[in-house]
């Protein structure tokens, strides 16, 4: 029985170890159904159903995940000309980069790119809503 009157951190413990298989799963069908609307060019419904891909992935076993989710958002934001937005979670992205992973320097260069291709869309920042 997981105990909910514990403290945040021992509580998502818990929570992960107990369902982290299932909320792993669960993070890959909701990432997969918004690079799915994101391809028909639902970039709304892409955006919404990412953002809950992501908070589903703090529950799974998959770290890695997130990296993906945070760079597919960003994309979509800077598709949408929202670049405030993409901005914040590409920083977001480089920030949760584990430097001890065998795919460090990979992931770093893709969102160095990304965090490019925002840099030349940002003449947009200023059309934003």
């Amino acid at each position: 029985m997981i105990n909910v009157t514990t403290n945040y951190l021992d509580f998502k413990n818990e929570m992960t170890h107990k369902f982290g298989d299932f909320y792993e799963e669960q993070t890959d069908i909701f990432f997969k159904r918004s690079v799915f609307e994101a391809k028909k060019n639902l970039m709304q419904c892409a955006l919404i159903d990412a953002k809950f891909s992501l908070h589903l992935s703090y529950l799974s076993n998959n770290e890695y995940s997130k990296l993906f989710i945070i760079g597919f958002i960003s994309q979509v934001y800077c598709d949408l000309g929202k670049i405030s937005k993409a901005r914040k979670y590409c920083q977001l992205g480089m920030k949760l980069l584990d430097y001890d992973s065998e795919y460090y320097h990979q992931d770093l260069e893709l969102f160095q790119r990304l965090e490019e291709m925002i840099k030349s869309e940002s003449w947009k920042e200023n059309l934003e809503d």
